[in-house]
């Protein structure tokens, strides 16, 4: 066996175990075994944890007996409801106060790339397997299960490839299964269901976790380690070790969103899998949250026969898509099509495979999914490629770079024989405008939405702080953009009391930013600059406006409405009221709109891209004094990506029209995106 030959002093170890099994009269074990051995090179951790303060497994202990104790005889809707939640409520609230007061000692944990195949030994590989079969033996689903589906989805000693951690999976059933029940039941949706309560309680026990660094079991245990990665590969690893198949995936990007995530699938007693989130989520069938993902990718254990690993013989790959363990299952969940497209630019004849791209803020492009290049056809087919999204066309150099072969266009459903329709993205035209840029991103719809209920918004006044008979100074009667903007206030005499109100229709106030002003000639103590109408860096110290306070900028500064922060607002009130200690001039309200914080920014720097036959070129890279740019002439219909260099990562390319607007294609799916949330 050629992985054995990378084993090192640990190769001993394993041809022990090896030949242990090859003798013992079960030949599936002994298949179990060289599958096990044969998949250990592709795998390894990059930690070496020495030693840990071993309290903190004995909280670990001490909080799952604890809630097991409450909760053994109870069903998942009894946990949910009083008074047996309010029990475990205080319970956990006590024993968190003590976990917080422990002074745990520092871990002795070592950064070290280990290959699985060089440092996890017989012995282990062989416990595991016992473990695993005592499954196959006694759980139904298990037993029930091809020897090939075993193998990929129970076999496994870890469920991610290079996880920095692997534990013994003995223990996790031993520790989990009491509250799963996963072997004696037969609806996987209820274990799961009991694994997430379980999960939230536990680590409610204990607190926050007190180190930054991996130490295996105990980060199950604490709040505040874990990611979307943590969560899916301790999942599946629970859930296997307590009888239930599962998988580890990811979806190579978003259409609009500009992250990935992982999740886990389980297989139901059908054989028909469900992907969901572990902890937050329960599995089902539905899988319409799968909507705005692109391809999806299913971590195996081995090398998969259909990925861009098995595909080349040493050309360059994309790094999303290199690892030699992993499969395509976007047709489980996406709407998804083959297409073959022309090559109208040189691909290397050395190229067996070419890429889909889609947009990725940062570095431009992320190849989602691989198609065979046929050089002599001068085409590249591709199998899975999920419908309705921008695409961009690309092969990998051999400086790992995305290099386009032909023009982006845009891929939709349709009701021909492949049930799909390309589009044309671009339409050049050599002429160019003088355009200003607003923004690097459209507004989001549900934030547009939102925007939509101000209008009737009122400003009143009162001498009453009860507001029982106040005068109506303006009304906001536009929907307003995602910009300071300024209401004249029709004002007679000053108030006290001045209150901005939501309309009775939708009472919640929508405005992220208020700011008060009053004519600077009038000289009051208790006032401030104000922003910027424009958003200019340097305060307009000419204008005849400033801004008055009701109380210094340190007391009121964390409220949304006053926090500098767009993206929050008094939105679960209905009104916001500003009170004087005697009256004063209000002449008008300066406001801005809750939003995304995703167009021009003062103070940052941006750069500006131009679409081109080489991919992304940079124009020109600036600051930003206001809440515009001023971009110079730009080819209209032709394809721009603006970056905020400075913060942020909400992105998306943009067309110039006839006119010098920017016009986003990604906008439609981004309505999409928001259709499928609500």
């Amino acid at each position: 066996m050629s992985a054995l030959q990378k084993a090192g002093a640990n190769r001993e170890s394993l041809e022990k175990m090896l030949r242990h099994y090859k003798h013992c009269g079960n030949d599936e074990k002994y298949k179990a075994a060289c599958f096990l051995v044969s998949g250990m090179p592709y795998h390894q951790q990059n930690c070496h944890i020495r030693s840990y303060d071993k309290r903190l497994d004995s909280l670990c202990q001490s909080s799952m007996a604890a809630y097991y104790t409450l909760t053994k005889d109870a069903t998942v809707a009894e946990m949910e409801n009083s008074p047996l939640r309010q029990t475990l409520l205080d319970s956990a609230q006590a024993a968190g106060s003590r976990a917080t007061a422990i002074s745990f000692s520092s871990p002795q944990v070592e950064a070290a790339i280990r290959p699985d195949i060089e440092t996890l030994s017989g012995e282990f590989i062989a416990a595991h397997i016992e473990h695993v079969f005592m499954l196959r033996k006694t759980v139904e689903r298990i037993r029930k299960l091809s020897f090939s589906d075993f193998c990929e989805y129970v076999l496994p000693y870890r469920a991610m490839g290079n996880y920095p951690v692997v534990l013994p999976s003995g223990k996790f059933r031993d520790d989990y299964n009491r509250f799963m029940r996963a072997d004696s039941s037969t609806d996987i949706t209820e274990s799961i269901a009991r694994y997430n309560q379980a999960m939230w309680w536990i680590r409610r026990w204990n607190g926050q976790f007190p180190f930054d660094v991996p130490l295996g079991y105990p980060d199950l245990c604490f709040n505040g380690f874990q990611d979307c990665v943590d969560v899916a590969n301790y999942g599946a690893q629970i859930f296997r070790a307590c009888g239930i198949p599962a998988a580890v995936e990811f979806n190579v990007a978003y259409k609009v969103l500009d992250t990935r995530h992982f999740t886990v699938a389980v297989m139901d007693d059908e054989g028909r899998w469900m992907s969901f989130s572990p902890e937050s989520e329960l599995p089902s069938h539905d899988h319409s949250r799968l909507a705005p993902a692109l391809n999806i990718m299913r971590l195996h254990f081995g090398p998969q026969r259909n990925n861009p690993a098995a595909l080349t013989q040493g050309e360059p790959l994309p790094e999303v898509l290199s690892d030699p363990c992993i499969e395509d299952v976007s047709h489980l969940y996406l709407d998804v099509g083959s297409l073959t497209i022309d090559i109208e630019k040189r691909i290397p004849r050395s190229r067996r495979l070419a890429y889909l791209a889609s947009f990725q803020p940062g570095c431009g492009l992320v190849a989602v999914t691989w198609g065979k290049v046929s050089h002599f056809g001068r085409k590249v087919k591709f199998q899975q490629v999920v419908k309705d999204h921008i695409y961009f066309p690309v092969y990998c150099d051999d400086m790992g770079r995305l290099v386009p072969f032909a023009a982006p266009f845009v891929v939709r459903s349709s009701d021909n024989e492949d049930g799909i329709k390309v589009e044309r993205l671009l339409h050049p035209s050599g002429k160019y405008i003088a355009t200003t840029l607003h923004r690097k991103y459209p507004r989001k719809p549900h934030l547009e939405r939102k925007a939509q209920t101000v209008p009737g918004t009122v400003v009143l006044g009162s001498d009453t702080k009860d507001f029982s008979h106040p005068d109506t100074l303006g009304v906001i009667t536009q929907v307003p953009k995602a910009e300071w903007t300024d209401l004249s206030l029709s004002i007679s005499r000053p108030y006290r009391y001045y209150r901005v109100q939501a309309t009775q229709v939708n009472p919640h106030l929508f405005l992220a930013e208020l700011q008060f002003l009053t004519e600077r000639s009038r000289g009051y103590a208790n006032v401030v600059e104000p922003v910027s109408l424009h958003g200019n860096i340097a305060p307009a110290l000419h204008e005849k406006w400033v801004r008055l306070l009701d109380e210094p900028l340190e007391k009121c500064g964390w409220k949304a409405e006053y926090d500098g922060n767009v993206q929050t607002a008094p939105d679960a009130y209905p009104n916001v009221t500003f009170r004087l200690e005697s009256p004063q001039w209000v002449d008008r309200l300066r406001y801005m709109v809750k939003h995304a914080d995703n167009g021009i920014s003062p103070g940052d720097t941006y750069a500006l891209y131009h679409w081109t036959d080489e991919g992304w070129k940079e124009v020109w890279r600036k600051q930003a004094v206001s809440n515009s740019l001023p971009a110079g002439k730009l080819e209209i219909g032709a394809l721009y990506w603006l970056a905020n260099t400075s913060r942020g990562r909400e992105e998306l390319p943009f067309v110039i029209t006839a006119d010098g607007r920017q016009e986003f294609p990604h906008a439609s799916r981004l309505n999409l995106l928001d259709k499928n949330h609500n």
